[in-house]
């Protein structure tokens, strides 16, 4: 069943065509990677999709329902929610302040509780935490800040934005293995746009390949692996 059809989707910043007239879907229970070079326009199309940023022309359907440019906090409440490049934590606020802000659309104490204690469960570390500032933990504390974050409204798509930059390699392995486990477990959706290309085609099921705004080919994450041109011009020939 697709959840997410995203059909002839355009934006533009001023003059600039950052997305040209994409297509793509995303499957109930799926791991989609996104991949390109910088610039290509993969942030772009999370934010559109979340009504962060307007677009130009396409559709945008969640559930069969069209949401181009609905606000963000309709789209949360509809079952979407987008863990933010950078992570964008709140570095003043407590770990538990933080959590709590990603709580924003839930009027249910229950389910706030239900949130922090997930996260706490999946992050034993942010839980020891807990009463410590944002700003003061480590990039890869703060991405399980933000994962957690955005995990508290229960959402059915999760989608990731750069989730393994900045961070040590080690780290790396641990977000991309909690990322299968919050498929697996949680029987939740992923919209995955990453860096390394490599590990994001490798964990997904299907990949699309962004090239300035357009997507320039589709597939099987394993056929992606196994081509001659994805792999000369994102996985260092490897």
């Amino acid at each position: 069943m697709k959840v997410l059809e995203v059909s002839n989707l355009s934006v533009s910043y001023g003059m600039i065509k950052a997305v040209r007239g994409i297509d793509f879907h995303v499957e109930e229970g799926e791991i989609v990677s996104l991949i390109g070079a910088n610039g290509a326009g993969k942030s772009t199309i999370m934010n559109a999709i979340m009504g962060v940023v307007p677009i130009a022309g396409g559709s945008v359907k969640w559930l069969g329902q069209e949401i181009a440019n609905q606000k963000p906090e309709k789209t949360v409440k509809g079952g979407i929610t987008l863990c933010p490049e950078g992570r964008l934590i709140f570095p003043e606020l407590t770990v538990l302040q933080n959590l709590h802000i990603g709580a924003y659309t839930v009027g249910s104490a229950e389910q706030i509780q239900r949130g922090v204690d997930r996260a706490f469960q999946l992050f034993p570390r942010l839980e020891e935490r807990r009463d410590q500032l944002g700003g003061t933990l480590s990039g890869g504390e703060q991405q399980m800040l933000a994962i957690g974050r955005a995990l508290m409204t229960e959402p059915k798509l999760l989608m990731f934005d750069e989730p393994s930059m900045g961070l040590a390699p080690l780290v790396v392995k641990d977000i991309f293995s909690l990322i299968h486990r919050i498929r697996d477990e949680m029987n939740m959706t992923i919209l995955l746009v990453e860096q390394n290309a490599k590990q994001a085609l490798k964990m997904a099921d299907r990949g699309y390949i962004l090239e300035t705004g357009e997507i320039s080919m589709t597939g099987p994450a394993s056929d992606l692996l196994a081509s001659d041109h994805v792999r000369a011009a994102y996985l260092g020939g490897l």
